[in-house]
């Protein structure tokens, strides 16, 4: 009760955090995502997960009759996730945390009674959309080009072991040596360069 009071100045404080990036927002491994105070670095992406569960939780509360309805319970909660996804994408870069984003949203949207396939439908068209979109962006402006090298990865890590396949392949060999429960503390032959 004390946070849904709060809901709206939550929204808001999430957005102007994730927009100020942009302005005061340090690099940090080749992306904008962090603010500096000086004595502490952070990501305005991990304070909005929080801040979106508090204003959906308050939202989907206030809509919870509507919930059912194509507009109610789907479009009209998504309008307060467009934003946010425009910035994390457009300003940040971050598709990563918009990803995670929107599937809390979408899971909140659920559990509060959004009928399951209106996100079928309308969902997968946006998301496929989305998709589509920016794969075409990253190829004609060569922005974005690692998210692409990324899914290419992926699907063959093996192709580039010591560049873009690096991490996967890693993974795998540990798995691959260790199994579900590993192969006990200080046995890794992963540390002696393997």
């Amino acid at each position: 009760r004390i946070y849904k009071r709060f809901d709206k100045l939550i929204y808001i404080v999430v957005l102007v955090l994730l927009m100020s990036v942009a302005v005061i927002g340090t690099a940090d491994g080749g992306a904008k995502r962090w603010i500096d105070l000086g004595f502490i670095n952070f990501q305005p992406s991990e304070v909005a997960k929080i801040g979106l569960i508090i204003f959906y939780a308050s939202l989907l509360t206030k809509n919870k009759k509507r919930m059912d309805e194509m507009w109610g319970g789907f479009f009209y909660p998504l309008m307060y996730l467009l934003p946010v996804i425009a910035i994390l994408v457009g300003v940040q870069n971050h598709l990563s945390a918009t990803l995670l984003i929107t599937m809390i949203v979408g899971i909140m949207m659920l559990m509060a009674g959004s009928r399951l396939r209106y996100f079928l439908t309308f969902g997968t068209a946006g998301a496929a959309t989305g998709l589509g979109a920016l794969f075409a962006y990253a190829k004609i402006t060569k922005k974005g080009m690692f998210r692409i090298t990324r899914l290419i990865t992926f699907l063959d890590p093996f192709a580039d072991i010591q560049n873009t396949g690096w991490q996967v392949v890693q993974s795998l060999y540990a798995i691959g040596s260790g199994g579900l429960f590993g192969v006990g503390l200080g046995n890794s032959t992963q540390k002696y360069a393997y």
